[in-house]
Parts: structure tokens; sequence; C-alpha cells
């Protein structure tokens, strides 16, 4: 039996491509991703090794290698893929809800680093984007608040307990002191280890 009556066209170029490779170089070829068309029309997504066969004179004869079916990857990887475009959309309408927010929400790490943020955080300070990532909360603080805020973290690290309602003054970057009210979580990682801090803050200049 050809091999061509068990591909279709597109498949049969795939595999006639690999194998005429192989015989140009002589060197073995693995992980051939091709389909195969079972007896009852029934697709089955494979792998495959190329290699070239030889008689006693060395001249090329034929091929030979090992076909695995790889189904089982092949439905894992569409899963993971849409699995991740989820994830996406997911991300970009909360990153939508955040950015239409008043109120500005921010992430820091352990060290009060900021690791992401909203734009409601960047129009509040006053800041580039690209300066604002990474900045320390001590760059927007005097020393006096500085204290306030690191005790707040502090008492979230060590009770992990959310903590609301915490009055702060930020300075901004154009507009100078801006009074503040703050929520404050912990964020912690798969395994429950904590590596961050999240929260709300609101300007409460008004009030």
């Amino acid at each position: 039996m050809n091999f061509r009556q068990f591909v279709d066209e597109e498949n049969a170029k795939r595999v006639i491509e690999a194998f005429h490779k192989v015989f140009l170089t002589g060197d073995s070829t693995k992980g051939v991703d091709w389909e195969l068309i079972g007896k009852n029309g029934c697709r089955i997504p494979v792998a495959s090794s190329i290699s070239l066969k030889r008689d006693g004179q060395g001249r090329p004869v034929g091929f030979r290698g090992v076909i695995r079916d790889v189904t089982e990857r092949k439905e894992a990887e569409r899963a993971l893929r849409e699995s991740e475009a989820r994830h996406r959309e997911q991300e970009e309408r909360y990153r939508n809800i955040l950015d239409n927010m008043e109120e500005a929400y921010y992430e820091v790490d352990l060290k009060g680093n900021l690791t992401f943020f909203s734009t409601a955080a960047v129009k509040n300070l006053g800041y580039d984007v690209d300066i604002l990532k990474g900045m320390n909360f001590r760059q927007y603080v005097d020393e006096e608040n500085a204290k306030k805020v690191f005790e707040a973290f502090h008492k979230v690290f060590v009770t992990g307990q959310t903590i609301k309602g915490v009055d702060w003054e930020a300075i901004s970057r154009e507009k100078g002191r801006i009074p503040v009210e703050s929520s404050i979580s912990l964020m912690r990682d798969t395994c429950g280890r904590p590596v961050g801090f999240r929260g709300i803050i609101r300007d409460i200049t008004e009030r």
C-alpha cells in the first residue's frame, strides 16, 4: 500500500518533503507532524521519525521510522491555547474595568515596588508608565507617610487580613501632596507564600 492512500493531499506533500530531505542529506529526522486517515475516515495526528535505508553497497533503497499517535498531545495543546485565549480575554476585561475606575488599583511586591497599576494611578501620581513601573512607594511619600504605609503593610503581612481606610498622603509629580485612602490585601503565590500586596487608592481631597 502506498502512503498516499492513507493521507490527504496536504499531508502527502508534507511527508514527501520530509522523505526528500532525508534522501538528499542522508540525515535522520524526528518529530515530523502530519495526519493519518484511518480506514473509517477518522483523522489521527501523528509524529514520526524518518531514516534512510541503504543496501549492502550503500545505495538508498527506502525509509524506516517510528510513527507515534499524538492525539492526546494535540488535544492538550488545543486546550492550552483555548485556556490562554480565555485568560487574555479575561485579563483585557479586567484591565478595561480597572482603567475606567476613578480609584487607582495597585499591586506591589514585598519591598513595596509597583508591579501593576491602573490608569488612575498614573494620572494621580503624574509619572509616565515606564517610570512608575518598579517605583518604590517611598519615592512618592515623605518620611512620616512612608512609616505609616510600612506599618500598614507589615500588619497585613503578619496577620494575612485585609485592611481598609488607611489614610496617608501621596506626593504627585504635578499636584504636590494628595490625601488618599487605601485598602491593602496580601497577595500569595500558588503555594500560599506571600509575594506582595494589592489594593485600591482613593483620592479624598474633597472629603
